[in-house]
C-alpha cells in the first residue's frame, strides 16, 4: 500500500510538471532572450535618468531607444508586451526572470559595461 501511494504521488508530480510546461504559450519569448532585453531596457532607462531632459523629452527618447533595442533583438513591440504580460501574471516565473535580470545588470556594472 505504501509503494502504491508513493507511485501515485510520483505520477501526480509528473503530471503537475507537464501541466506547468504546457501553460507557457509558444508565442512567449524564451527567458534568456527576455533577460537580455529587460537588462538592456533598464540600462537605457538608467542612462536617460542621469540626463537633464524634460519629462516629455525623456519619454520620447526612451520610446525611440526601446524600439531600437527591440529591433536589435528581432522582437516586435507586440511580442515583448505579450511576453511581459505573461510573466507578470505568473509570479514565480516573474521573480525568477527579474532575479536573473538584476544579476545580469550587476555583472555588467562590475565589468564596466554600464555607463
Amino acid at each position: 500500500m505504501k509503494s502504491l501511494s508513493l507511485l501515485l504521488l510520483f505520477v501526480l508530480g509528473l503530471t503537475a510538471c507537464n501541466k506547468e510546461d504546457q501553460s507557457r504559450p509558444a508565442s512567449i519569448l524564451p527567458q534568456e532572450k527576455m533577460v537580455v532585453i529587460l537588462a538592456d531596457i533598464h540600462q537605457t532607462e538608467g542612462i536617460i535618468s542621469t540626463k537633464e531632459y524634460s519629462k516629455d523629452s525623456s519619454l520620447l527618447l526612451f520610446t525611440e531607444l526601446e524600439n531600437q533595442l527591440l529591433a536589435k533583438h528581432g522582437v516586435s513591440k507586440k511580442e515583448f508586451k505579450e511576453t511581459y504580460s505573461w510573466y507578470t501574471s505568473h509570479v514565480k516565473e516573474y521573480k525568477e526572470l527579474y532575479t536573473i535580470v538584476v544579476d545580469t545588470l550587476n555583472v555588467r556594472t562590475s565589468e564596466g559595461k554600464v555607463e
